[in-house]
């Protein structure tokens, strides 16, 4: 499971390189992959939570992950926002990392019991309480850039 999923997002992260290279990127291409993105991640974690059956830690992990990306993506719409001015905590690919780590720790590695014992649900857990350290890092970040909201009067 752990060299199958990390092959994916491997020929994840190169369509675009080879779309910037071949002069065939396009908004709506960037649109597509943030699209598929999101539903690998969301598979990503279903499967681990249906083999597992670690449906809370999951949860709390494909939750985070797509608050993180939702801040952003929301804050887009009612401003123009910058990518490389989102510099925060745990993004896609510290989450990719992550969540490949802990699949290839799992094969060989017990942990200690007060830890969970399992690599994998520790690095979901990881995943889940950092992803939503993120996603309210991005929530004061567009508060910030919204302004202080204003009054009723």
């Amino acid at each position: 499971m752990a060299s199958g999923l990390s092959l994916s997002f491997v020929f994840d992260a190169l369509d675009g390189a080879v779309a910037r290279i071949q002069g065939t990127s396009s908004k709506y291409g960037g649109y597509l992959d943030g699209v598929i993105d999101r539903y690998q991640e969301i598979t990503v974690y279903l499967v681990i939570a249906w083999m597992t059956d670690w449906w809370a830690v999951s949860f709390l992990a494909m939750s985070g992950s797509l608050m993180v990306s939702y801040n952003k993506a929301r804050a887009a719409i009612e401003i123009p926002i910058e990518n490389h001015a989102w510099p925060d905590l745990l993004e896609r690919f510290e989450r990719i990392v992550m969540i490949c780590a802990a699949l290839i720790l799992e094969s060989f590695l017990r942990l200690p019991e007060f830890l969970g014992t399992h690599p994998l649900w520790l690095g979901l857990l990881l995943i889940g309480i950092l992803s939503h350290v993120t996603a309210v890092q991005r929530f004061f970040r567009a508060r910030a850039l919204f302004g202080a909201p204003r009054s009723e009067r």
